[in-house]
């Protein structure tokens, strides 16, 4: 018996196996073949005859019944179509893998040759005929979720695209396929007529805060078109100031360009008044829609709040009063008489000079409220003390000569 592998359909190679067996009434069975190859095997058998029996030639490859065919674990597949797009966004499918064996799951360099998925989409085309409009291959690993090449599809091929996945199989697993618009396998793309418009809208406030009570603000507000076809604003509202048509420098009826471009935005501004209590807040909130060529609309809002704060307290200047002498602002120029006149007894050397100066300063000082005024009445205490001890030191100095008659003055 001679076996041949499925890639030797003609049993022209070296066989798989070999194996002589001896008749037994008349039959041979010849040794079993474990394989890890799927596909059709092709047995060839020859006799070379005994004493009884002629020898019989080579049997022909592939005859009826000489064919043993070796199926693969089997799989399973799904794919599913991404959302529906506008022109000039991608679509992509994912396939599922299901079943099979992979014993070194999840590790892409031990996956056998040639194991993969291969996607294909086919726009316009419900029976998925003749060759693809769009084809990607993906490596298998194992089973799991595998995504195709994501493809951007221009406005000039808008149209409804099938996509359908094979999986080749390798020598261990059966290869498995998913059916022509089988549920979810399709995506839609619109064409630019059919695509909603969209818009944002920005929206701020200068200043954000005013002290209270309150005043004027101006708001501005930017709207975008974020759609692949020309739109035109259609209105513009404030929930506190109402309709914007007319409003400052606002307006409708102003065509965006399709995005990306550079007139696909509008900005302008107006003013509003508020006024309340310190810590009152008010919010605006502004509402923009546009239409496209048509009549399909697009609407956005955006809040701003504002708010009102105290006024800061302006700092307060001192007094120049507060911080004089408490003697000379209730008696001006007594504390001078009193300090000249000090001066003036110590230097004649009388007793009663000390106390005429010391009753001048008390009578013509009051308390003190300052560092100033502490400072004056010390000096003028420290200048009295010093005319006293200097007095009393000539009075305990005694002359040795003839004694010297006193002078009286006459007070």
């Amino acid at each position: 018996f001679y076996l041949y592998p499925p890639e030797d359909s003609a049993c022209s190679g070296q066989p798989a196996q070999t194996s002589n067996i001896a008749l037994a009434d008349g039959q041979a069975t010849s040794t079993p073949f474990d394989t890890t190859t799927i596909g059709t095997y092709r047995y060839q058998a020859t006799y070379d005859g005994d004493g009884t029996y002629a020898a019989l030639p080579l049997t022909t490859c592939g005859l009826t019944g000489t064919t043993s065919e070796v199926t693969g674990i089997p799989t399973t597949l799904t794919v599913k179509a991404s959302p529906p797009v506008a022109p000039g966004q991608a679509i992509f499918a994912t396939a599922t893998l299901g079943g099979g064996l992979f014993p070194n799951a999840n590790l892409a360099a031990t996956a056998p040759p040639g194991d993969s998925i291969v996607f294909n989409a086919y726009r316009n085309n419900v029976n998925c005929e003749g060759p693809a409009d769009l084809t990607s291959t993906a490596r298998v690993d194992g089973v799991g979720d595998y995504k195709s090449t994501e493809f951007t599809i221009p406005a000039d091929k808008a149209g409804t695209y099938r996509f359908t996945a094979t999986y080749t199989g390798n020598a261990t697993n059966a290869p498995s396929a998913t059916a022509c618009g089988a549920d979810g396998s399709s995506v839609v793309v619109m064409a630019a007529s059919d695509v909603q418009p969209t818009i944002t809208l920005d929206t701020s406030a200068t200043p954000s805060t005013l002290d209270a009570p309150g005043g004027t603000f101006t708001y501005h507000l930017t709207v975008t078109n974020t759609s692949p076809k020309l739109v035109t604003t259609k209105t513009l509202s404030d929930k506190v100031y109402g309709n914007l048509d007319g409003r400052g420098s606002c307006k409708v009826g102003v065509a965006l360009a399709a995005t990306p471009g550079p007139t696909d935005t509008y900005t302008c501004s107006y003013t509003g008044d508020f006024s309340g209590a310190v810590n009152a807040t008010q919010t605006a909130t502004v509402t923009a829609s546009a239409v496209d060529e048509g009549g399909l609309e697009a609407m956005a809002t955006h809040d701003t709040t504002v708010s009102l704060t105290a006024a800061p307290v302006s700092p307060t200047t001192p007094d120049p009063a507060a911080t004089t002498n408490p003697v000379a602002a209730t008696n001006p120029g007594a504390a001078t008489t009193a300090a000249n006149t000090a001066a003036t007894n110590a230097a004649a050397g009388t007793s009663s000079d000390t106390a005429r100066s010391s009753g001048a300063a008390r009578s013509s000082g009051s308390l003190a409220v300052t560092g100033a005024a502490l400072s004056g009445q010390l000096r003028l205490a420290l200048g009295l003390l010093a005319a006293g001890l200097l007095l009393v030191s000539r009075r305990r100095r005694r002359p040795t000569g003839p004694a010297v008659p006193m002078l009286t003055r006459p007070w």
